[in-house]
């Protein structure tokens, strides 16, 4: 992975749009998408250390100079297993990522009947009122539920 891979990735990862990310940065959006496609390869020191920053990584690991720590420590724990077991991890985190990736689309899909609290899900600072809350945990529980009665076999 590039830097721009890496960037968009944790973008991504972190469920932040373009715009946010170019608000932080303090540049125009089409410039996050030349930062994400390799365009612009020397990146400014300011902007690597806000970008590290607000992705919630180092710009070590977003130039490629560093492994995180938990990629570390997975493939260490990993290579100690049997074969079989080494099977067994490797099912299991498939299937994580199925669920993963079915959660981001329930989320994608399904949030957005709250408009409001979709809109300012990025904002830490946003405060939502107890009826937000509470209709928001119903309908978690109800995915949950949903879920289980799904996959739990």
């Amino acid at each position: 992975m590039n830097v721009g891979e890496r960037i968009k990735y944790r973008r991504k990862e972190l469920g932040l749009n373009a715009d946010y990310l170019a608000d932080y940065l303090g540049v125009s959006r089409s410039t996050v998408f030349r930062y994400e496609k390799g365009e612009i390869e020397k990146l400014p020191t300011e902007i690597l250390e806000k970008l590290a920053e607000v992705l919630h990584t180092t710009p070590g690991y977003l130039m490629g100079w560093e492994e995180t720590s938990n990629d570390n420590k997975i493939i260490n724990l990993f290579r100690q297993l049997h074969d079989s077991r080494q099977k067994r991890v490797i099912e299991f985190t498939e299937k994580q990522l199925e669920e993963q990736n079915n959660v981001i689309e329930f989320k994608r899909t399904d949030i957005v009947a709250d408009n409001t609290l979709a809109a300012h899900l990025v904002d830490p600072s946003k405060e939502f009122t107890d009826d937000q809350i509470d209709g928001l945990k119903a309908y978690l529980d109800k995915a949950r539920d949903e879920y289980f009665r799904k996959y739990d076999k």
